[in-house]
């Protein structure tokens, strides 16, 4: 009976969907075809959508994909960014589906695909399914290296994780959890998966949601793909470890290369070739990760958030945000959303910016007493929510200013309490706010600015140049203290990794700042007692 019903082709239209297919494409000209055929011919029961994504294509991949839009196909463009996460996130934000799948454009999903994928986020917040090579490659690529067992999620380590080339997820979980992490080139959902299960939510495996993957065909290809897999493993590693799941251990990397010794007899063969080029490459991608994790070129993390917009300039610079880059948080003031509601929803639509609540007039909760704030951060979540159209889930207080009421009230209310550990003071200085902040910054710190101040703009351009100078990678929030529980009190990084790196960082310092003063001053006084003497 219910399969009687999957009788909705996809559309282009302007109309609410409950579904919606997202498909990330750079130069897939000779294959986009096959997966827009396979997808256009699939029906569901409610409304439903594809949405190509064109990031950045040389070749001919948008007009194959123009050529789709009377069979329900909508393209879209992602010139800003490049990546798979980036275009996956990208594509998602043009649409209001209350739920999506994504797909490949070098692959072809089964029959069914729409639908079993569909059905299963009904009842699931994430689900993935079947990977398949022996279709359409040709069977000595097909076999020259394993993917995931069947009828199960593939694993990094002991960790099932959902493969970004078929999975799909409710909108409420993709926001939650901030979408794909774009600096992640071939492992973003691997990097997905982990904070998932992290903030408690299940993958499912959906037998019926299966797909013909495509294999690379040419050697550079392989080698190309082997390596960033390899170098993205070990902050993949660090990560698992520090959310206490069992990922991979670097006895996988010894393992493999006694393999690759063992196995140097296959390079004689074609199917052998390619499986032993993909497990060296992907070695040495290893060995050039845990370098760069080594040296910090990748280890330093640091989050940046505004406080008590929207202000005039706040809308330039979030432009200038996007065009760099650069996530940040936004905590508003209710009463400023609703002088400022285009710049709310302007602030909304960009990517990588996500908005918090920061009270409705700002005043110090300290001096209200428990229905008084409940009523600043009620009415400020409800305006903001109304805008936004979602559920707001962060709250930092005016000033700082928190007790067990505060904690209380943004419980009840599911919001999760944010502070700093490095204030900008923008407001006593704009002109030095950037140069305080990249003096003082540290690994995990979440700064505090003002998108009020007069000097925003210019303070942030001067603090995003002087951070990445100086090696800091910005990024989300939750990336530096982990997902978020409501009620909770956050400041900076939690995450056991990151405070261990901190207080070796800071132990170091010591040793080299302090120990030589202490022993200059340790020698003047006991020169000083032998002369006294």
């Amino acid at each position: 009976m219910e399969r009687a019903m999957n009788t909705v082709r996809p559309t282009a239209d302007d109309v609410p969907l409950d579904f919606a297919v997202i498909i990330p494409c750079h130069n897939v000209e000779a294959t986009l075809g096959d997966q827009l055929d396979a997808l256009t011919a699939q029906t569901w029961s409610r409304p439903w959508g594809i949405v190509v994504v064109n990031n950045n294509s040389t070749d001919g991949t948008r007009n194959v994909a123009a050529r789709y839009a009377e069979r329900g196909v909508r393209v879209v463009d992602a010139l800003e960014g490049k990546g798979v996460a980036y275009a996956r996130n990208a594509g998602v934000r043009t649409v209001d589906a209350a739920t999506v799948a994504f797909c490949d454009g070098d692959d072809v999903v089964r029959p069914g695909w729409v639908s079993a994928m569909a059905d299963g986020l009904i009842d699931s917040d994430i689900v993935s399914g079947r990977l398949d090579t022996t279709r359409i490659n040709p069977p000595w690529l097909a076999h020259s290296r394993p993917l995931a067992e069947p009828g199960r999620l593939p694993t990094f380590g002991r960790v099932r994780f959902a493969s970004g080339c078929t999975c799909g997820m409710t909108r409420q979980v993709f926001e939650h959890l901030h979408g794909f992490t774009e600096d992640f080139v071939g492992l973003e959902d691997i990097e997905f998966s982990l904070r998932a299960i992290h903030a408690g939510y299940q993958i499912f495996f959906v037998e019926g949601a299966a797909i013909d993957y495509r294999l690379r065909d040419d050697l550079k290809s392989v080698w190309r793909q082997g390596y960033f897999y390899g170098r993205g493993r070990p902050a993949l590693m660090r990560q698992a470890r520090s959310y206490g799941l069992p990922g991979p251990t670097g006895v996988a990397a010894l393992k493999s290369g006694l393999w690759l010794l063992v196995h140097l007899p296959d390079l004689l063969t074609r199917k052998g070739r390619f499986g032993w080029v993909w497990v060296l490459a992907n070695r040495l991608g290893y060995a050039a990760g845990v370098c760069e994790s080594l040296t910090n070129r990748r280890g330093k993390q640091i989050a940046i958030t505004y406080d008590d917009g929207p202000g005039p300039d706040t809308a330039e610079l979030v432009d200038f945000l996007v065009a760099e880059n650069v996530p940040a948080t936004f905590f508003v003031l209710g009463e400023a959303c609703e002088a400022r509601p285009d710049v709310v929803r302007h602030m909304a639509a960009a990517p990588g910016i996500m908005l918090a609540t920061h009270s409705h007039t700002h005043p110090d909760l300290h001096n209200l007493d428990e229905d008084g704030i409940r009523l600043e951060l009620t009415t400020s979540k409800t305006v903001v929510e109304q805008l936004l159209g979602r559920v707001v889930t962060q709250f930092r207080p005016p000033l700082g200013h928190r007790d067990a009421r505060v904690d209380r009230v943004a419980l009840k209310l599911g919001q999760s309490v944010i502070l700093w550990t490095l204030n900008s003071l923008d407001r006593r200085d704009g002109q030095s706010a950037a140069e305080v902040v990249t003096r003082r910054a540290r690994h995990g710190d979440v700064v505090l600015l003002h998108d009020t101040e007069p000097l925003a703009v210019p303070t942030t351009k001067r603090l995003v140049s002087g951070l990445r100078q100086k090696g800091f990678e910005i990024v989300p929030i939750d990336r530096i203290i982990g997902p978020l529980t409501p009620g909770a009190t956050y400041h900076g990084a939690v995450s056991p990794i990151t405070l261990r790196v901190r207080w070796l960082r800071g132990l170091l310092w010591t040793i080299r700042h302090r120990l030589p003063s202490l022993r200059v001053r340790q020698f003047r006084s006991h020169k000083r007692m032998e002369e006294s003497a």
